[in-house]
């Protein structure tokens, strides 16, 4: 394997309420993480993230937020599937084709 670098992330921590008066962001940024990538990915995120006029730290965390909602969704529905089975929800193999077809139009 290629020599890694690394790009250091600062990940939000919620901070205690504070009165009205405190105009100061609703996150502190204190915690630090650090995350490895190639040469190559390292340059494509950061010419990326130019593009977005966005620093490669808050791409990367968007994007690991997005994948997460993602999978959190994905779960939901295979849990969802799972309880409708149980329930004895269930469609034949040709209608289960028909709506994979109409989410995935060739």
């Amino acid at each position: 394997m290629g020599h890694l670098q690394a790009l250091t992330c600062l990940r939000p921590q919620p901070r205690a309420v504070v009165p009205a008066i405190d105009n100061g962001s609703a996150r502190s940024y204190t915690a630090i993480m650090e995350v490895h990538f190639s040469p190559d990915t390292e340059a494509q995120l950061m010419e990326f993230a130019a593009r977005q006029g966005k620093d490669a730290a808050q791409v990367v965390e968007e994007t690991v937020s997005k994948m997460l909602q993602r999978q959190a969704r994905f779960v939901e529905g295979v849990e969802h599937g799972i309880a409708s089975a149980d329930r004895g929800d269930l469609i034949d193999h040709e209608e289960a084709v028909r709506r994979i077809d109409r989410l995935f139009p060739s």
